[in-house]
């Protein structure tokens, strides 16, 4: 009977716990740094509503890389060895360096900034890019008709600002 009652599969699909991790991107680093063997620096670091992967580096074997993944849904995973690649900067840097009370603002000061047709960003970057420069991040706005990227120092103070 159409309208009785309603099934299983017309529930709305269930909601990740507790604020996205761009709304409160400090539980990624609470969630992360007890189960990364200490001390380590990251390589990289992208963070999404409602997962993150960290790739780090162990200083005392400068050539052992391990990425770990977190999901709202599972929490952290193991870790999986990583190949390095000479083309990919791999100098580490602490996670201390950044300031994650600051993504929501970058979030969106970001999309304000570039003022994109339907412009939306839905993940932040964290690293040293491809040339190995100061530490930073970058967020990636895709729009309707042209997309661009705003990239912040790691206290979160904005740098630049370029439309493709």
């Amino acid at each position: 009977l159409a309208g009785a009652g309603g099934s299983a599969s017309s529930a709305p699909p269930a909601k990740a716990k507790g604020p996205s991790y761009l709304e409160e991107a400090s539980q990624v680093v609470a969630a992360c740094k007890p189960k990364i063997p200490a001390p380590f620096l990251v390589t990289e670091l992208t963070i999404s509503p409602t997962s993150a992967s960290i790739e780090v580096q162990d200083p005392r074997q400068k050539d052992t890389y391990d990425e770990y993944h977190l999901s709202k849904d599972t929490g952290v995973g193991e870790p999986q060895p990583q190949q390095v690649f000479s083309v990919t900067c791999k100098k580490g840097f602490s996670i201390d360096e950044a300031d994650f009370s600051q993504v929501p603002v970058m979030m969106k000061d970001a999309v304000a900034r570039l003022n994109l047709e339907d412009g939306e960003a839905d993940s932040i970057h964290l690293s040293r890019g491809v040339f190995c420069k100061e530490p930073r991040w970058m967020i990636f706005v895709d729009g309707k008709r042209k997309d661009g990227s705003v990239e912040y120092d790691p206290k979160g103070k904005f740098r630049n600002a370029k439309v493709m």
